[in-house]
């Protein structure tokens, strides 16, 4: 039995003990539930929520009928997108015609590099009126308008390649439709969960809240209460258009996480792309199938986190340097293409620090060695030059090799700053540092300290680098995580028996290590910040594919058919989010709010004037005006209320400034109501830390002096103390016992007050 015969056989029984130990795990993130749990109650979530959904025999707020309240954030969003579609369009044909001769690009491909493109230019336009004032509803509608209308005015005028088609035609045509077929389940569920409230903590403190203060400010600043608004924000900036093209912060974020989530489809797209390039027609297909009905492609899409686009500029940036690799294989001058990838790389950063070390470095050092040492770069059939044939070498142009080395690198640096530019730019003119809050040590910032800074770095950087965590993620990457698809990492491990042979399986699974390491040395692993990572993956294991027989194709079916019906019944569980997907839109507007931020909706009910919010900063909900800080600003409630001779005092030993002076300054600031979160305090204090300033005892101090009047008796906001785990009780002992009460023979924490002002105007 020779190699491939072995291989033949020793696939499936990979196959079948990965899937195995793959559904025997427990979820961690939804405990008890094991994956096999979820198989007993496959059958009634598919009836429930996706066969038979949401029919009544009486009137509900959960139905069919509520569709069209979608329309309107549907029609924002498709209009972003087909503007950003068409500058992306636009900017194309410019870079295409600094020369000559066409780019060496499909027309498919151009698709996929003209709608990324351009979103991160739209983004870049949106940041540019922000930061002039000039956030304009008229304005944003007309530039866009003419930017569709200047690209249909030379549709047409690009001549692209098709790609080329392997294989059996009438097996990869009945492939295809059964893809298109179980894809429209997948992307539909997708979208209609992008378009639901959102209730995570981390976007609704800042990655719509942002948004929502500059559309509500009306121009974009330096916001020095939520640091985080200081990141670079492409994908907020998608959300910030969409709430000034729709004239509403809380509909037009829903139009915004619609376009947000179409970024899970252009990086199916682009992971199509690109194992199409190196390994076949076949391979992107099944690539493009595994990584849109992976559940964590759902989740990223449905939640407004940023991933989703980071994701999608790995995988944009991979597949134009995949092209310039070739192109720079054939001879051919790359500049244009250099500068392409520099400009994806740029804008896989805008979207998240991260993705400096996930992608500018690493595509930078890989354009290096493509530049200088291409001639040592072996090629194989397998490898690189796949589908070399579907694509006609015209005479390469004379130049030598370093000149065009040179070239090509200063094109990547240069695409890398025209997108990730701006966003130092803007901090640099802000604060003095242009990775603000990163790098203080280097460059230090405005309005951060020393102190700003270590707590910062204690929440934000691994701790543990063991091999023990070392091993314990690459086990739960592929196998564990509740979000985590059999078919990723169960197909992609095939083709490592191949990396031998095989020049791009190589080099893929090394860029998989690289964002690994980048993940586990240099962030506090978080789990969704390694999703940027399973495009590379799907790109393998759609490769997989490429490697089999057709027979072996076909035995390894009944594996990706169970791997589809389970992971559209995990998507519609409810497990990996929200699944309300038909529920009245009115109607969870106010539910999600009371379930998730109760206090904040009920000052909604007390007043639209301007609430001191202390412990309390995920505020999107509010229809007030709250004024806030995050955990990792400087407290206003301190800075407003302790005495400024003790500024260098540990912030317990501070004293309190005089009653009249706190009265004055609540007054100049208009305050009515403060509110008071404290089990989000208790939270900081046994995590990020909290300052140990803010305790009950001041607030019974400003009632007696006549500042606040007590806390209002119809708003109590109470938690089981059983509820809380060892080290929180303890917390609450030592720091604020008087917030536990005793209702009914049992104690109870008081999570929250709200404190009218005396005399607020």
């Amino acid at each position: 039995m020779n190699q491939k015969q072995l291989l033949s056989w020793l696939g499936p029984v990979f196959l079948l003990v990965f899937f195995l130990l793959f559904y025997t795990q427990e979820l961690p993130n939804n405990r008890p539930f094991t994956r096999l749990d979820l198989w007993e109650t496959l059958p009634d979530i598919y009836l429930v929520k996706l066969i038979l959904p949401y029919y009544e025999a009486k009137p509900s707020p959960n139905g069919w009928y509520f569709l069209p309240q979608r329309f309107p954030m549907i029609g924002v969003g498709l209009f972003v997108l087909l503007g950003s579609w068409a500058i992306g369009r636009l900017a194309l044909r410019g870079v295409n015609r600094l020369q000559q001769t066409p780019m060496m690009l499909t027309r498919f491909e151009s698709e996929v590099i003209a709608i990324t493109l351009g979103l991160s230019l739209w983004s870049l336009l949106t940041l540019g009126l922000g930061l002039a004032g000039m956030l304009s509803q008229v304005l944003m509608i007309v530039l866009l308008i003419l930017s569709m209308a200047a690209e249909f005015m030379v549709l047409g005028g690009w001549k692209g390649l098709i790609p080329a088609s392997s294989g059996n035609e009438q097996i990869i045509s009945t492939t295809k439709l059964a893809i298109l077929l179980t894809l429209a389940a997948f992307v539909g569920v997708t979208f209609l969960g992008s378009l639901l409230p959102e209730a995570d903590f981390d976007v609704k403190e800042y990655h719509i809240q942002g948004p929502k203060e500059f559309y509500q400010n009306g121009v974009i600043t330096m916001l020095p209460h939520n640091v985080y608004t200081s990141f670079p924000f492409l994908t907020e900036m998608l959300t910030l258009s969409s709430m000034v093209i729709y004239g509403d912060w809380y509909w037009g974020a829903l139009a915004g996480k619609f376009v947000l989530a179409s970024f899970s489809l252009w990086t199916g797209l682009a992971v199509f792309a690109i194992a199409n390039r190196l390994f076949g027609n076949f391979a992107g297909w099944m690539g493009l199938l595994i990584y849109l009905t992976a559940p964590w492609t759902y989740r990223i899409s449905i939640i407004a986190y940023t991933e989703g686009g980071l994701s999608c500029y790995v995988a944009a940036t991979l597949l134009m340097a995949v092209v310039t690799t070739m192109n720079r294989f054939k001879g051919l001058d790359c500049t244009r293409e250099a500068l392409l990838t520099g400009l994806l790389a740029g804008a896989a950063v805008s979207c998240k620090y991260p993705g400096m070390v996930q992608v500018v470095i690493p595509m930078g050092m890989w354009m290096l060695v493509v530049a200088f040492l291409s001639h040592m770069l072996p090629t194989a059939s397998t490898s690189l030059e796949a589908t070399e044939s579907s694509h006609p070498k015209p005479a390469a142009r004379p130049t030598t090799h370093i000149r065009s080395g040179v070239m090509i690198v200063t094109a990547y640096i240069l695409g890398t700053f025209i997108t990730f530019g701006p966003w130092m730019a803007k901090n640099l003119v802000e604060n003095g540092n242009p990775v603000y809050p990163l790098l203080y040590s280097v460059f230090g910032g405005a309005d951060w300290s020393p102190e700003l800074d270590q707590k910062w770095k204690d929440a934000h950087y691994p701790h543990n680098h063991t091999i023990s965590s070392f091993l314990f993620f690459l086990k739960d990457i592929p196998f564990v995580n509740d979000w985590q698809s059999v078919l990723v990492y169960g197909f992609a491990m095939l083709t490592l028996p191949f990396v031998v042979r095989s020049v791009a399986t190589r080099w893929l699974w090394i860029y998989l290590g690289i964002l690994f390491l980048a993940w586990w040395g240099l962030t506090h692993r978080l789990d969704r910040f390694w999703v940027p990572m399973q495009p590379i993956a799907c790109v393998l294991a759609g490769a997989s594919f490429s490697f089999m027989s057709q027979g072996e194709r076909w035995r390894s079916m009944p594996f990706v058919i169970a791997g589809l019906v389970f992971n559209l019944g995990f998507i519609a569980s409810g497990l990996s989010g929200d699944n309300s997907y038909l529920f009245d839109l009115t109607k969870m507007r106010e539910s999600s709010g009371k379930l998730t931020v109760p206090e904040v909706m009920a000052v909604n009910e007390l007043t639209k004037g301007n609430v001191l919010c202390v412990g309390e900063a995920e505020v999107f909900d509010a229809t007030f005006r709250p004024i806030y800080n995050t955990v990792f600003d400087c407290s206003i409630f301190e800075d407003w209320t302790s005495r400024e001779e003790d500024a260098k005092l540990p912030a317990a030993d501070k004293q309190m400034k005089d009653a009249a002076s706190i009265r004055k300054i609540f007054s100049d600031h208009k305050i009515e109501f403060v509110l008071v979160n404290w089990a989000e305090i208790l939270r900081y204090r046994t995590s990020y830390r909290y300052t140990d300033y803010v305790t009950p005892k001041r607030f019974e101090n400003l009632v007696a002096g006549g500042v606040l009047k007590p806390a209002l008796p119809g708003y109590p906001f109470f938690r089981p103390m059983d509820s809380f785990n060892q080290t929180e009780r303890d917390e609450i002992a030592k720091w604020a016992p008087e917030l536990v009460v005793t209702y009914d023979g049992k104690p109870y924490f008081m999570t929250a007050q709200i404190f009218p002002v005396t005399n607020a105007p």
